[in-house]
């Protein structure tokens, strides 16, 4: 596994307190974007309005060289309002030259990246509006 790779992605995102990591025991599978993936499993930190960090995922690069790193905030007032909140995707070479990167923002273009469906990101996008709406506030 590739924890320095990790590490540099969270500090990419603003999250270097969040570089205490330990990756899950085995790999799972996402439904959504159809890729196996390490859960990161951090302490848990508190974002106030009811929002907390409380893991991540690292989905290692594929046959072209697509990886990510995402954080998950939970809603506290709604367990099934989990949300990608902050990641970076980057394209590497086989050697793991960093050849592109992105951070997430409020509007990203996913489809870039072949893995995440547009339609998953408009739900998020949609959440996060939501979110916003009851005053909440958004980072990243």
């Amino acid at each position: 596994m590739d924890e320095e790779a990790v590490r540099g992605m969270l500090r990419r995102i603003g999250q270097e307190y969040l570089a205490d990591f330990t990756f899950g025991e085995s790999m799972v599978h996402d439904p959504v974007t159809e890729r196996d993936y390490f859960p990161l499993i951090m302490s848990p930190k508190d974002f106030g309005d009811g929002f907390t960090m409380t893991g991540g995922r690292f989905y290692p690069a594929d046959e072209e060289g697509v990886r990510c790193t995402a954080v998950i905030l939970d809603d506290a007032e709604d367990a099934e309002r989990n949300q990608y909140m902050f990641s970076n995707v980057q394209k590497v070479s086989k050697d793991g030259e960093v050849l592109q990167s992105t951070d997430w923002e409020v509007k990203p273009d996913w489809r870039k990246a072949r893995w995440c469906w547009k339609e998953t990101q408009d739900a998020i996008n949609a959440r996060i509006q939501d979110a916003i709406a009851r005053g909440a506030k958004v980072y990243g």
